[in-house]
């Protein structure tokens, strides 16, 4: 499913501002955030909140990302956007929702992702080695960026080979679609980066902020 409004998070002058955020931001809060809900083993446990409108994976996305950190159940869909809406911010921009999370207490750390495990930019550095899901915007349909879509990134595993029990091949990745009927999605690595291709690599990271004294928030 598209999401309506998702095709700004990717424009020229967005992409630009990437690495610069993520020099501001990409070390902030160092503890991993604490699991709430069973998914397959391996994957950070975060719990599920589905889109409550058209525009909605990205508030949806941020609101699961935003309670796994916090470690309680919090925001919703429907909450974070009346929210955004009372604060006079849009929902679909990472920069407002970036000024309510900030109004709050937490950090929307944005970077232009890879898929490798090094920091600040890698997407298993922040799932697998920092504990966090990491917010990526994927594209299903093509290059059309009106289908722009986020998903929240939970983990890894690999694949069983049919043919050979004892063999693994092609690495994929678990994912949560705040607006499929199928919430917990898993794809090859192969095929997520095509998707994620299409929308400039972008990726997103909910964070508490570092402690005044140097100290990691907890």
């Amino acid at each position: 499913m598209n999401c309506a409004g998702m095709n700004r998070i990717v424009s020229r002058r967005w992409i630009a501002t990437l690495l610069a955020l993520a020099l501001a931001g990409a070390g902030a809060g160092c503890e991993s955030p604490q699991p709430r809900r069973q998914h397959p083993p391996g994957t950070l446990q975060v719990r599920y909140e589905s889109a409550s409108s058209y525009a909605g994976c990205l508030t949806a996305s941020v609101a699961m990302a935003a309670n796994y950190v916090l470690g309680e159940y919090r925001y919703n869909d429907a909450r974070l956007r009346h929210e955004l809406a009372q604060a006079e911010l849009d929902e679909t921009q990472p920069g407002d929702v970036k000024t309510y999370l900030e109004s709050i207490g937490l950090h929307l750390v944005t970077l232009r992702g890879e898929l490798d495990g090094n920091p600040p930019l890698g997407l298993r550095y922040w799932v697998l080695q920092r504990g966090y899901p990491a917010i990526c915007v994927i594209n299903a349909k093509g290059d059309d960026p009106d289908m722009n879509h986020a998903v929240v990134v939970i983990g890894f595993s690999k694949m069983q080979d049919p043919q050979a029990a004892d063999t693994f091949h092609a690495d994929t990745i678990y994912y949560l679609d705040p607006a499929n009927e199928q919430p917990l999605q898993e794809v090859t690595v192969d095929e997520f980066e095509t998707m994620w291709a299409r929308a400039g690599h972008a990726m997103m990271l909910v964070v508490r902020p570092p402690a005044p004294s140097g100290r990691a928030a907890g």
